[in-house]
Order: C-alpha cells, then structure tokens, then sequence
C-alpha cells in the first residue's frame, strides 16, 4: 500500500523544555565485578571449511521443536542448527560472508534468510522451511553492493509493516534496502545509503524503537534511525579507547529487548570479552568473558527461543575457537544475573516521561509520494487574524497555501521548494509588499513571490 505524505500540523502552543535526568546504572547501580566469567550454554560443531561470521535466529516448529539457527560460514555455506548447536544440514555452493533473518508475518508468510555472497558481492534470499531445514533460493535479483559488506541486519518497520535489511560496506556506507515480493519471490530497492564511516562494521537493531546500531572497530558504536525517512545524523553511543569504556577494537553487536528495558551486547575484542551496554544511554553496565571464546565477530539476541531458551540465547561467532571456527551459545539468564542487570535497572533514575501536545487541527495531506510536506511558515492578516494562512513546502512540487482550518486554497507547482519564509514590509515597485521566498532544488535558485 502506497505511504501517503504528512500533514503539516498547525500547534495551540510552543513546547517547553523538558527535563529529565539520564539513566546511568553502572553511575547509580551497586557496585559490580568489571568482568564475569561464564561458560558456554552449548556451541556448534566447526564447519569443514571455512569460518563462522555472524548468526540469526529462526523462531518455529522445526525439527528440534522450538526453532532454528542459521549461521554464515563462508566457504561452507549457511550451516543451520538446533537450538542446542546439533548440525541439521547446509546451504552449500555459496560463499556466506553474513546472514541476518526475516521472521515469517503472524498467520502468514515463510521465514527468509538474506545471505551476503562474498564471492558476488551481492545480497540473495532465501526460503527457510523449519520442518525439513532447507534452504531454497527465492531471489528475484541479486542486490548488488559493489562492495564488501561489513555488517548485516534487518529491520520490520511497525509504522509501515515492511521489511528492511541494512548491509554496511567496506567503504563506510550503510545500504537500506526495502524488500518486497514479486509473485513468488522476494526483490529489493536501494533506498538510501548513509555515510557512517570507513572501519563500519556489525550493524543490529531495536525493532521496538527503530534504532539502527552500527560498529566502528577502533571507534564505537553509532546510533541512528532506522526508519527510511528518519534523519540520517549519526549519533555516538558508546567510544572506543581511550576516549570511552569499550576496547579499541569493537566488532559484532547485538540488541537484546526484555519487555521496556534494552540492552546492547558488544563483542569487545580488543579484550577479549563481550560488553553489556544500557541500549538508552550507552552505559557499560558490566562484561564478561566466555569460556573458550577466541575472537567474537558477528553476534545474535533472542530473547525467547521456545522451550530451550524461554529467557533468552546468544549466538557469537568465533572465528579462533581451539578446534575449528563454531558458534558460542550463552545463556542470557547466566549473563544476567552475573552482572546483576535486573539490579541495574532498578537502580537507575528514570527519565521524565515526555510531554505530549496534541495539534489542533491539521492541514490536507499533499499530493506527492512520501516525504513531501515540510518547514510551514506564517503570514497574519494585518486586520483580520482569520484570514491569516499557511505556506508549506511540498519537496516534490512547489508550494502549497492553506487557511486556517487546513483548507488548500492554491498550489504553485513550481519546482522541488525545501523551505519557505517571508517578510513583511518589503519595498517593490514603488510601496511595501509582503515577500515569500523558497529554496528551489530543481534549479538550484531562490524562487521569490509577492503574497496577494
């Protein structure tokens, strides 16, 4: 179904400040052990070539019963395993440098699997039957990077029900790509690319907030929105050493979510450990070691996985175990309790709920396709304030003039205008008019006009 634009909405008031003070567990919390030790809950057999880089999880009746998990393992293929690590069969004749899942809609619908063939360059889907674990090819075309990817990861939206997946290059760009079906197979569209950075690497995601996470080895973690439309600014949210509490050299990261509290999981390989972070302020609220663990790449968060898991699994990629590259399996409720996070959260000062400032009416929706509506200014009627209006911009096509109750009163389609303003007063041609002025990306130019 087609996105429609926003309406510009015309507010009783101006918002105040608000206030609030960030929650800081590891600041208030009690004081926990830097680092806990904890053994692995299970792990993978090693494949017979190549190297494990990443995981996902498939939730489903399966043939261990509570679901599936597949991995990366370059030459190898995708490996897929039961709940307890037990090989169940491969893809192979794919060169699997990342996999990230597509859980199958509620009542509907076959999980999907988007593979990274390294030996392409490109993104292929596949099918995922949990009953006789297989894999089938459902590509329409391949989604060609033209890069190395770094990092993989979905997202389904819960503001338009679609399907996301963001690959992050060897160049810095983070690729959003939409997926959708055709017939009986699955194609995608590039929809933006986002500058975060050279040394980019694992990316993860917070369905519930639509925050995209990203690694950058010897930087941190960035955090952005995943939303198509939203900005595209890079926030930090954890630094690297020495200017942060992580290592100088973080690689994959993972969203664990339980109920209103998140937490991000982060391989920090530098030392050897994995780092537990407040998703929402970015606090390391403890670390651990794994028993075992070489060197950790890619890292998936469940936060049930059926009988087997009820509390929560991670999936970490090893590429330097002792007897072959396999996948650690952690318990998250060991994690948990060793660092104390319940505490933690408890303890922590909660943030000042937001205001919230309903509009007193909005305007008629414009007419071009998704974002189009945008930065609204004012004229008053020098002798009768209902008369005053409304000018907007609509980014595909011009202006629009609204009265007060919302009403489109004219439209000048006069090219691609991204802000408006204007100015009473102004001298032309003898005596005082008002000016509105716009910015034209269709010619580069200031378009100006006299308000009537």
């Amino acid at each position: 179904m087609p996105r429609k634009s926003l309406p510009i909405l015309l507010l009783a008031s101006a918002l105040g400040a608000c206030g609030g003070a960030e929650r800081s567990p590891s600041a208030s919390g009690p004081e926990r052990p830097a680092t806990v030790a904890l053994a692995p809950a299970g792990q993978t057999p090693p494949p017979a070539q190549g190297s494990l880089a990443s995981a996902g999880f498939w939730q489903g009746p399966g043939e261990a019963g509570d679901g599936l998990i597949v991995a990366a393992a370059g030459l190898a293929g995708v490996t897929i395993h039961a709940p307890d690590g037990r090989q169940l069969g491969a893809l192979e004749g794919i060169d699997a440098g990342l996999v990230t899942v597509v859980p199958p809609r509620a009542g509907a619908g076959r999980a999907q699997v988007v593979v990274y063939d390294s030996a392409a360059a490109a993104l292929e889907v596949f099918t995922l039957e949990g009953n006789a674990p297989e894999l089938v090819n459902v590509t329409a075309e391949p989604l060609a990077l033209e890069d190395e990817a770094t990092g993989l990861c979905h997202y389904r939206s819960r503001l338009a029900g679609a399907d996301y997946v963001y690959a992050v290059t060897d160049a810095g760009l983070v690729l959003h790509f939409e997926l959708y079906a055709v017939g009986e197979r699955t194609a995608g569209r590039l929809l933006r690319a986002i500058s975060v950075g050279k040394g980019a690497g694992y990316c993860a995601v917070d369905a519930e907030t639509g925050t995209l996470y990203v690694s950058e080895e010897d930087v941190g973690i960035w955090r952005m929105g995943a939303e198509p439309e939203s900005d595209t600014t890079r926030e930090p949210l954890a630094l690297a050493a020495p200017w942060g509490d992580l290592s100088d050299e973080v690689k994959g990261i993972a969203v664990y979510r339980d109920g209103d509290e998140a937490w991000l999981v982060a391989a920090d390989a530098g030392e050897d450990r994995l780092a537990v972070l407040d998703a929402q302020s970015g606090a390391v609220v403890g670390r651990a070691t794994v028993e075992g663990l070489g060197e950790a790449e890619g890292i998936a968060a469940v936060a049930a996985f059926g009988d087997a898991w009820p509390e929560g699994l991670l999936a970490i990629a090893d590429e330097d175990a002792e007897n072959g590259s396999n996948l650690k399996l952690v318990d998250w409720r060991a994690l948990a309790s060793a660092l104390e996070l319940a505490k933690a959260s408890a303890s922590g000062t909660e943030t000042a709920p937001p205001a919230t400032v309903r509009p007193v009416l909005e305007t008629e929706i414009a007419a071009s396709y998704g974002d189009a509506a945008d930065d609204p200014a004012i004229w008053v009627h020098p002798d009768d304030p209902e008369k005053s209006l409304v000018i907007g911009t609509d980014k595909q096509l011009g202006l629009y003039v609204f009265d007060l109750e919302g009403r489109t009163l004219q439209t000048v389609p006069d090219g691609r205008m991204n802000n408006v303003d204007l100015r009473d007063g102004f001298p032309l041609g003898g005596g005082t008019v008002t000016l509105v002025t716009a910015s034209n990306r269709s010619d580069d130019t200031i378009a100006a006009y006299r308000l009537d």
